[in-house]
C-alpha cells in the first residue's frame, strides 16, 4: 500500500517522521445514465438560468450568495490569498483523556507508520498514550484544508483520526424524546424484581447434551478454564418462577423460559 503522504508528528521539541496510510476504504456502486434505445451515455451541459443558453468554461466565475440573488464574485487571486500550504506536519497542541471527547467528533482514521530514525520516539509516544488513556489533539493540513485531528493508539500503531470542529456539530434542540409513563416504569421494575436469574458455572456442572445437539467438547472446556487466555465463559442461566401465575405473565410478555416452569439458556459471557 502506498502512503497518502509522508511527514512528521511534532510537539514541543519532539519530531517523529511518519508515513500516513488510509485506514478505511469506501466501496460503492456507480451507475451511468444511458439513452434507452442505444445505451448512449447521457451528458450534462452548463446553462445559465436567465436564458438557458450553454456557458463555456471561460465565462464561468465563482460567487458567494450573501442574499437571495445577490453575489460576491471571487477570482483565483482571492483564493490564493487564503490558501493554506501543507507542511505535512501533525502538530499536537494538547493531550486530553480519551473519555472526555465525544465519539461523534471522530470521523475518518489514518494509520501512522514510523519512518527511519523515528522508531524509538514513535514507540515511546505509543506507550505513553496507551498507559495514560490520553490522546493528542492536533492540527493538520490535508489538500490545502486545515483539520482538527486526534493521535491515539490502536493496537501496535498510532492512528490519526480527523475530527469535526465544534461548530460542525449541530445541536438538535428541536428533537423530543418521550419519557416512559410512570405505570410502565413500575411494571418493568416489578418484572425485573420477580424474574430471578441464577448463573451456574458450566465448567463446574457440565452442560448435558441431548442426542443430535452440539456443545463444547472436552478440549474447548479445558481451554476456556484458562481465563487469562480466553476471556469468555459459557454459562448456564436458569429461570425460576414463583408460581403458575408468574409463568403465565412471562409467557404473555415473551420473557425467556415462558414454556416451562424451569428452563435453561446457554450463553457466552465476555
Amino acid at each position: 500500500m502506498r502512503p497518502t503522504w509522508k511527514g512528521s508528528i511534532s510537539f514541543g521539541l519532539v519530531y517523529i517522521p511518519i508515513a500516513v496510510y488510509p485506514a478505511t476504504r469506501e466501496e460503492k456502486l456507480s451507475f451511468r445514465q444511458l439513452r434507452k434505445t442505444d445505451l448512449s451515455p447521457i451528458k450534462y451541459k452548463k446553462v445559465a438560468e436567465a436564458d438557458m443558453k450553454e456557458v463555456p468554461a471561460t465565462d464561468i466565475v465563482k460567487g458567494f450568495e450573501y442574499e437571495r440573488g445577490r453575489y460576491i464574485v471571487l477570482n483565483d487571486e482571492d483564493f490564493e490569498k487564503v490558501r493554506i500550504e501543507s507542511t505535512h506536519s501533525i502538530d499536537i497542541t494538547d493531550f486530553v483523556d480519551l473519555g472526555r471527547v465525544d465519539p461523534k467528533f471522530f470521523y475518518k482514521p489514518y494509520f501512522l507508520e514510523a519512518q527511519k530514525g523515528g522508531e524509538k520516539a514513535y514507540a515511546l509516544l505509543h506507550k505513553a498514550l496507551s498507559g495514560t488513556g490520553k490522546i493528542g489533539i492536533a492540527k493538520v493540513v490535508i489538500s490545502n484544508r486545515e483539520y482538527l485531528a486526534a493521535v491515539k493508539p490502536d493496537g501496535l500503531f498510532l492512528v490519526l483520526e480527523l475530527m469535526h470542529f465544534a461548530e460542525e456539530r449541530p445541536q438538535w434542540k428541536g428533537l423530543s424524546a418521550e419519557e416512559p409513563a410512570e405505570h410502565d416504569r413500575a411494571r418493568w421494575s416489578d418484572e425485573r424484581d420477580r424474574l430471578q436469574i441464577r448463573r451456574t458455572d458450566a465448567w463446574q456442572q457440565p452442560v448435558e447434551k441431548n442426542e443430535g445437539e452440539s456443545g463444547p467438547d472436552d478440549g474447548q472446556i479445558k481451554q476456556a478454564k484458562d481465563r487469562d487466555r480466553i476471556p469468555m465463559k459459557l454459562q448456564r442461566i436458569s429461570f425460576h418462577y414463583d408460581s403458575d401465575q408468574e409463568q403465565r405473565r412471562c409467557a404473555e410478555n415473551h420473557l425467556p423460559g415462558s414454556n416451562h416452569r424451569r428452563s435453561e439458556l446457554h450463553v457466552a459471557r465476555f
